[in-house]
């Protein structure tokens, strides 16, 4: 278990992942699949992926969609350079086009939706990029939203706030111990008992009333530095939102 998984609840972790879900593009008709290229067979394997419900990742759309041989093969040698591959000047748009075919290249462009769920870390510039491109928001500029900053996690550790329970518990204990003193002292012998065990009881009820109050002020603070995280990721949505209204 990660330090997010231990600290931030499921739903949120949920949240992040569902904000940041790939885009689902819409299906691309014959004359929209590579223009100006005659591929009926490699268009019908597309139709079939599509009607498996299987999704493009966005180097495969922005290639299948792409204008012009000049343009598919840019993209072609960029995937190439960018997986690795030897060579990558001389990887040109037909070898595109047969590895996003084929499931055992690395360049593959089909997977089922549920395994192109991208497994963003919203406190990583790097990893938040690449959740925003995957989201559908191209050409992602950091400039457009900053990562989530881990200090805000200090406000969600209930460990952070251990010094502050225990020096709260102590003042409270303190005064409990004092109270109990003069509660001793109250009547004396069979006739001041009713009132010694009246004033024993309130002072362990004034103890209990103020540790609850100690832990529901901490979880209140807990509470405010997720809800901040919610409004964050929030942002974050919006900007996939306003951004991702094409393919």
């Amino acid at each position: 278990m990660s330090v997010l998984d231990y600290l931030l609840p499921k739903s949120f972790m949920s949240d992040v992942q569902t904000t940041f879900r790939p885009k689902s593009f819409n299906r691309l008709e014959a004359g929209e699949f590579t223009p100006g290229y005659d591929d009926r067979s490699q268009y019908d394997d597309y139709l079939d992926m599509f009607d498996q419900d299987m999704n493009l990742t966005n180097e495969a759309y922005k290639f299948f969609s792409a204008e012009g041989k000049e343009e598919r093969n840019r993209l072609a040698q960029q995937a190439a350079e960018a997986a690795g591959l030897t060579a990558p000047q001389n990887f040109k748009s037909t070898d595109y086009m047969e590895a996003l075919f084929n499931p055992l290249h690395p360049l593959y462009g089909f997977a089922d939706k549920d395994s192109l769920q991208p497994n963003v870390n919203i406190f990583g510039g790097k990893s938040l990029a690449e959740g925003f491109e995957r989201s559908g928001v191209y050409d992602f500029d950091p400039a457009m939203a900053k990562p989530m900053q881990l200090s805000t996690l200090r406000g969600i550790d209930p460990g952070s706030y251990s010094k502050e329970v225990a020096t709260k518990r102590g003042t409270l204990a303190d005064v409990l111990s004092r109270q109990r003193a003069k509660a001793s002292q109250v009547g004396g012998g069979f006739a001041g008992y009713g009132g010694r065990t009246v004033a024993e009881g309130l002072a362990e009820q004034q103890f209990e009333q103020g540790s609850q109050g100690i832990m529901e002020d901490v979880n209140k603070q807990r509470a405010n530095a997720l809800q901040q995280l919610y409004s964050e990721l929030e942002g974050y949505g919006s900007i996939i939102g306003n951004m991702n209204t094409g393919g």
